[in-house]
């Protein structure tokens, strides 16, 4: 017969102790796995459109030819400034659809390179402009499409590739050749005056430009300087040093020459670079005996 209390906590209905929640270590299914490495990432495609994409962001960042073109700046556009002139230049190039290189940055810029800017209220026969193109394209084509975007008065006058690492128009400058028209100079007058001149050993010239003041031998920044009758006047015509130590300027020539005259017109007609090629040099050094 069976024991009272055993029968009684049957039929007491208590509940059955609660299972305990701290799981054992074989129910832990990341107890003894190992930490699953990341994947692998995969090597750039070598596929021929990725290296498409790899030679077209080269050939954005760095430019792939030089273009020195050389313009005429005329009558009309003589008070336009240098950087009205350049903005023209960066129009024309994109309307004949020259792939015209630029800067990298925020605000990229056309590499247009400019020898000296032309003073205000000159003309100029052949000033100098280098052209950086992010494709090669034949000189010709270039000169042909670039002439059809031109003016009258700023028109494209020569072209001619030149190597990438030259160095740049303005740093390269050695001389500019002028005219100037003197209405009621006399050109006997004027060539005495010159020959005195180009007589001298020296000729101490000093010129103001604002708050700027510097002094420079004029003689010794004088090429040569000649004189010509023309209608009611005489027409000089002068080459003058424009390097990176001294700049000489026609304005200098009339007022220490001929004061109390007053030139019609300015007309810079060349610029001379320095265009010495490494090569050709080592050859005229040592390949002749070669």
């Amino acid at each position: 017969m069976p024991s009272r209390s055993s029968s009684s906590s049957r039929r007491s209905g208590a509940l059955p102790p609660r299972p305990s929640s701290k799981r054992s270590p074989a129910a832990s299914p990341a107890a003894n796995s190992t930490p699953t490495p990341p994947p692998k990432s995969s090597p750039p495609s070598s596929s021929p459109a990725g290296e498409q994409s790899a030679r077209a962001t080269i050939a954005g960042v760095s430019s792939q030819q030089r273009i020195r073109t050389w313009f005429r700046k005329g009558e009309r556009v003589r008070y336009i400034s240098h950087l009205d002139v350049l903005r023209f230049w960066e129009r024309a190039i994109r309307r004949a659809g020259l792939p015209l290189s630029y800067s990298q940055g925020f605000t990229p810029h056309p590499k247009l390179a400019f020898a000296s800017p032309l003073p205000l209220g000159f003309t100029a026969e052949r000033e100098v402009m280098d052209v950086q193109l992010d494709e090669r394209i034949d000189p010709a084509e270039f000169h042909a499409r670039l002439a059809a975007q031109a003016t009258g008065d700023l028109a494209v006058v020569a072209v001619r590739e030149v190597p990438l690492g030259a160095p740049q128009p303005q740093a390269a400058m050695l001389w500019s050749d002028y005219r100037a028209a003197v209405p009621g100079l006399d050109p006997a007058e004027a060539r005495a005056r010159i020959e005195a001149f180009l007589a001298l050993p020296a000729f101490e010239w000093r010129e103001e430009r604002g708050e700027r003041e510097r002094t420079y031998d004029l003689r010794a920044a004088t090429a040569w300087l000649t004189a010509r009758p023309i209608d009611g006047g005489t027409e000089l015509a002068m080459r003058l040093r424009t390097d990176q130590n001294i700049t000489a300027r026609p304005e200098a020539i009339l007022a220490a020459l001929f004061p109390g005259f007053e030139p019609q017109s300015y007309v810079r007609t060349d610029i001379i670079l320095d265009e010495r090629s490494p090569a050709r040099e080592l050859w005229r050094r040592y390949g002749q005996y070669l």
